[in-house]
């Protein structure tokens, strides 16, 4: 009998034992869901648990419970964090939203997000948890937003610091982020509220770098350093923030590796099994949602405890005996029995279940390949083996144009594609995951050949992808960093790789670089550069402007028209040349940003210019990320109307390298701009190994022949460069195109292209570059007659 019951016990212990770590199931439901599909949307940073805890529970809960849960992160890995889906909130006009019945929303970004496309969401009532601006949080759960407000799990832990430490006065620790900012000022009012005599306050990133003596604070960290973490291991900062801060506190366990003790932390399975219970019923109750702590604390701090403090958490497990348990213990032998095996049976499965959620804590649901953390796991143990290895960060090329024109859909049927060919090309002795977005690691060994793996992957890449009756084409730029040689911690030989892999990006696409000392410097040169070219033209273009250079008619002798080239000259660093701004925006979706300012400001300004109408046309170069935003054409035409420009006016020219997007797309596109009434011209032809085939599909207005094909003409041996430039011409002619001749410098360059039946040539044989008052003051006296026989 005794055995028996010690039997139940013991398992009923096994199973309500951690509940943060040994989720209990969702029960099984019919598939016949009320709620079909469930939209969880957050804005997400490299190494951010907390948004990683939540998401890992959340669809955890609400698998059984409901049809589909989808996630999407707000920020992609190339987009400045103060941008929250801006791309997506272009490209969908809300289409893709309007599928889910009820939306999660786990942080202030993904509520402002939510108030701001409303209307695009079915879901009137969504769940946000996490939200720690209380003037957002109102002006959400007066639009009907359900709150889980986790703020108090902070003022407990105050409360509970200050008793355990015995000090009045309180030091609060945060990065030095805009987030951690926006946290210290929102906790401030209710800390300042519980009668300190003093609060202070300290970035992480101080007091690493100073000697502040906190023998006399109560300290509670408010987030993590995870700044300092990039330099830094974990075990480093948190000895020498132990050393120097004593015991501090924390309301998030994920602060505990740097050195947290404990505190009032916010139990985020059970949070996550509430919410999953609320967005599943039909009818959801409005009231807020009770954000459920949990006590913990370091075992050499439980003999601090003051009396009175609730340590129920700590030391008792609430349900332990279930109500027939006392039947059993009345003499029931038989239900005893049952019950044991019952237990046996519940465990059984639980076993299970622990088992699958491990593996999808350790396999990327997408592709099944390693996810993040367990990739960053085998980069600690390999090198605690000391053993040297390297490490091969790819990132791929062309699929965020794939992602944006054909939608999220075919991205990640294209994503598990690539991970198969990329198995297949590693084989089983390297490691292979997927570290996020389109971003991939592999570790090899000392006897791996990683330049063969890697000319293997891009082999294997040549075979285009075929994905919902679309060929896709993807490339991929490789970095390489070697363990010890370039770092001695995982977070310092991720970020040698990572600077490798974007000097291969910037040297030519599809290779593979290997980590220099230097990266490091123009990585962060670029970085500052980016973040001063969005402040510009956050700032409405300060330092930006136009210069223009005319193009000269032989047959008209004077000038036809111009190309309008971007300027800007910062008020610290000076004058910036476009071959260097221009990349670094081309990298991320700023140069979307940057051009649609280029084509508004140019054509406001070209409104008041009446001089135009003596030219033929002004061009712009635009990048083919604005075509596949799919909405060029429009905005061009509305602001073409806005402020009365004839679009037979305006003439866009894209660079050669656009054959390496999709041709359907970008044929489409271009033919609405011809229809619409624009010009279109292939820039820099020569540069690059455009086909005949291609310059037949694609209907350019123009083509523009790069100065490299005109180098040789003057030379003394110049018969095979002036025979390729007289079947060029006539190539042109016959494909009905015109042609302009970039790149002139010398007359005798000049006679021989007249002599070939060429009319309209560019370059510093006629003149430079002009600012944009400079021009339009010139054309007078420049611009072109009527042509002579």
């Amino acid at each position: 009998m005794k055995a028996g019951l010690l039997l139940v016990f013991g398992l009923t212990v096994l199973a309500l034992a951690k509940p943060g770590l040994a989720r209990v199931p969702p029960p099984a439901v019919s598939t016949a869901h009320p709620v079909s599909n469930v939209l969880i949307l957050a804005s997400y940073h490299d190494g951010d648990e907390w948004t990683d805890s939540l998401v890992s529970n959340l669809t955890y809960y609400l698998r059984g419970k409901v049809n589909r849960v989808r996630v999407h992160y707000l920020d992609a890995r190339d987009l400045p964090r103060a941008r929250y889906l801006r791309n997506f909130a272009l490209y969908s006009n809300g289409n893709r939203l309007t599928q889910y019945d009820r939306v999660i929303l786990l942080d202030d970004p993904a509520l402002r997000f939510y108030r701001e496309y409303t209307n695009w969401f079915p879901d009137r009532h969504p769940i946000a948890i996490g939200v720690n601006d209380p003037e957002l949080a109102e002006a959400g759960a007066h639009q009907g937003v359900i709150l889980a407000n986790t703020r108090p799990a902070v003022i407990d832990t105050v409360q509970l610091a200050r008793e355990i430490a015995g000090r009045n006065r309180l030091l609060l620790v945060h990065s030095a982020s805009r987030a951690g900012l926006r946290l210290r000022r929102q906790v401030m009012p209710d800390v300042e509220a519980m009668g300190f005599e003093t609060v202070a306050t300290r970035t992480w990133r101080a007091l690493y770098a100073s000697d502040f003596d906190a023998s006399g604070y109560t300290v509670v960290a408010l987030d993590a350093p995870l700044q300092l973490s990039t330099m830094h291991s974990a075990d480093a900062l948190a000895a020498h923030f132990r050393r120097q801060l004593g015991d501090f506190f924390c309301a998030l366990d994920y602060l505990t590796p740097f050195g947290c003790v404990g505190g009032s932390f916010i139990n985020v399975a059970s949070l996550s099994q509430q919410v999953a219970q609320r967005v599943s019923k039909a009818a959801d109750p409005l009231s807020p949602l009770t954000v459920p702590q949990q006590l913990s604390l370091e075992p050499q701090l439980l003999n601090r405890l003051p009396e009175g403090v609730d340590v129920k958490v700590l030391g008792e497990l609430p349900g332990l005996m279930p109500r027939w348990a006392g039947w059993l213990i009345g003499g029931l032998s038989l239900l005893l029995i049952a019950g044991a095996l019952g237990a046996w049976v519940h465990l059984r499965i639980k076993q299970r279940q622990i088992r699958r959620v491990r593996h999808e804590s350790t396999y990327d649901a997408l592709t099944n390949l390693y996810n993040r953390q367990a990739m960053l796991a085998m980069l600690d143990e390999r090198i605690r083996d000391g053993e040297p290895f390297t490490v091969v960060y790819i990132d791929l090329n062309g699929f965020k144009e794939v992602n944006d024109a054909f939608g999220h859909a075919q991205g990640d049927t294209l994503l598990r594609l690539f991970a198969t060919r990329l198995r297949d090309s590693v084989g089983r002795q390297p490691v292979a995951g997927r570290m996020g977005g389109d971003e991939f690691l592999v570790l090899c060994g000392r006897e791996t050949p990683y330049p063969e793996l890697a000319e293997l992957l891009l082999r294997s890449l040549k075979r285009p992808f075929e994905v919902g009756g679309n060929a896709h084409t993807l490339g991929c730029s490789m970095g390489i960093a070697h363990y010890p040689l370039h770092a001695q911690n995982a977070v310092q030989l991720l970020k040698c790789a990572d600077a490798a892999m974007y000097a291969a990006k910037e040297d030519r696409e599809d290779s593979l670089v290997e980590f220099t000392d230097a990266m490091l410097d123009a990585q962060t040169y670029h970085a500052e550069l980016s973040n001063l070219l969005e402040q510009a033209l956050a700032a409405g273009g300060e330092g930006l402007s136009f210069a223009i250079q005319p193009i000269h008619s032989l047959k008209r002798r004077g000038w036809c028209a111009g190309e309008v080239l971007l300027r800007w000259e910062h008020a610290e660093r000076g004058p910036i040349s476009p071959g260097v701004f221009i990349p670094i925006a081309e990298a991320s979706d700023l140069i979307i940003k940057l051009g649609d300012w280029t084509l508004e400001t140019m054509l406001s300004r070209l409104a008041d210019e009446p001089a135009l109408a003596q030219l033929d046309y002004l061009s712009l170069n635009i990048s083919p990320k604005q075509l596949y935003t799919r909405r060029f054409v429009d905005t061009a035409l509305a602001l073409a109307a806005r402020h009365g420009i004839d679009p037979g006016r305006i003439s866009f020219e894209l660079t050669e390298h656009v054959k390496l997007l999709d041709r359907s797309t970008l044929t489409a596109e271009i033919t609405r701009l011809r229809q619409a009434g624009f010009r279109v011209a292939l820039d820099d032809f020569g540069t690059g190994y455009t086909s005949i085939s291609f310059l037949k599909e694609i209907p350019f207005s123009s083509i523009k022949i790069d100065r490299s094909l005109i180098a040789g003409l003057t030379d003394r041996d110049a018969r095979e460069a002036r025979g390729i430039m007289d079947g060029l011409l006539y190539l042109v002619k016959r494909l009905q195109r015109g042609v302009v001749i970039e790149g002139v410098e010398t007359e005798e360059e000049v006679e021989i292209l007249h002599a070939m039946g060429a009319d309209f040539l560019q370059g510093y044989y006629f003149q430079r570059p002009l600012a944009w008052a400079a021009f339009f003051a010139e054309l007078p006296a420049q611009a072109s007659r009527p042509a002579v026989s």
